[in-house]
């Protein structure tokens, strides 16, 4: 673009020139100011040449006249980048190589010097910072590098190093103003839920978790098994949502007996033990857990003999099973079946001697003195 206003500029200086000349024989005579000049018509082309090129020497003058702060400004921009990018990169290596508590100082002292500073290097700050627990400073490196809350980016850091804090109710906070989408934020928010014990809202993240992969399947399995027994053994969960979440889980769920024992207490909760009963005899004739077997016993009435059926059928499959033999025991002591329950618990204690059952047997041997 230059060069074309250059030669447009040197074409009209030459028509002006011309304009001013008469041709004639061969040579070229200027006639102006009442003057005459008398010139060849090579030497008129030699000196068309020279004018042409003075012009454009003049223009290149002008030009870097004109120019010329804005070239000084944007030479010294160019130096204070690259000499910014040098302390940036000392900055990285200093994380890098632990040493957070220097890195630290000499950011809060190019702070005390300059107004601005680096978002990258606020960043890298805030990160020391945060290991070295000067959480203040964390925060005031994070502000400056968003000073009206809005950037996503600083958001999303700063959630991340408040779950690192274990503040989890304030990293929820700040991931909500985050509308971007990302497998990072979504994995973020469900470790802050998880920590916060908020399991509905954990369950409502799980199809797109499953769906991103964010987790890996055993991760996402042991976080969706610990949420939904969270949820059931949550008193305000309601009776409808039970059992919509009783419906919604799947067999591997339903395989665990963490998660059949809080469906069963919730269950009970709403007094629907024959429900809760029946799951746990499901359970415990294609599987086993102590734990189920207890609150089983735990929520049968003493007089029903089903539940001492039941468990006597167990037995039977498991005779060498320690705390089967006692809780048999227990039902037989409860209907005061003595001579049963005596004999369960000796079987028991001998297999485990670990087993409290000193006054029962105690309670037993005085009834049956005579």
């Amino acid at each position: 673009m230059r060069l074309f206003l250059f030669l447009l500029f040197a074409s009209l200086a030459v028509s002006a020139a011309v304009s001013f000349a008469n041709l004639a024989d061969g040579e070229v005579i200027f006639r102006s100011f009442g003057y005459e000049i008398e010139l060849s018509i090579s030497v008129f082309a030699i000196l068309q040449v020279f004018l042409a090129i003075f012009l454009y020497l003049v223009l290149k003058v002008c030009h870097s006249i004109f120019y010329l702060r804005s070239n000084i400004q944007e030479f010294f921009s160019r130096r204070r980048a690259r000499r910014e990018e040098d302390l940036l990169k000392k900055y990285l290596r200093m994380y890098s190589s632990g040493e957070t508590s220097a890195l630290v100082d000499k950011v809060r002292e190019k702070l005390v010097e300059e107004d601005k500073i680096l978002p990258e290097m606020l960043l890298i700050a805030a990160m020391a910072a945060h290991e070295e627990r000067e959480y203040s400073f964390r925060d005031e490196c994070l502000r400056l590098i968003n000073v009206d809350g809005s950037d996503e980016d600083v958001l999303a850091t700063r959630a991340k190093l408040l779950l690192d804090e274990g503040r989890h109710n304030d990293a929820i906070a700040a991931l909500s103003r985050v509308k971007r989408k990302t497998k990072g934020i979504l994995r973020a928010r469900m470790q802050a839920l998880r920590m916060g014990a908020q399991w509905s809202e954990l369950l409502s993240l799980m199809p797109g978790a499953r769906k991103t992969g964010v987790f890996d399947s055993g991760a996402l399995f042991e976080m969706e098994l610990e949420s939904t027994i969270g949820a059931m053994n949550d008193e305000s969960f309601s009776m409808e949502a039970v059992m919509t979440l009783l419906k919604r889980s799947d067999k591997r769920l339903k395989s665990d007996p963490g998660y059949v024992l809080a469906a069963c207490k919730a269950l009970v909760r709403y007094n629907r033990v024959p429900d809760a009963r029946r799951r746990i005899e499901l359970f415990l004739t294609d599987g086993w857990n102590d734990d189920l077997l207890v609150y089983y016993v735990e929520i049968s009435s003493r007089d029903d003999e089903h539940t001492l059926h039941a468990v006597e059928q167990w037995l039977a499959e498991q005779p060498m099973n320690p705390r089967l033999l006692y809780v048999l025991g227990q039902l037989c002591f409860n209907r005061e079946l003595w001579g049963k329950a005596e004999s369960y618990f000796r079987a028991a204690k001998a297999l485990d001697n670990n087993l409290n059952i000193d006054i029962e047997l105690e309670k037993i041997a005085e009834i049956s003195i005579p």
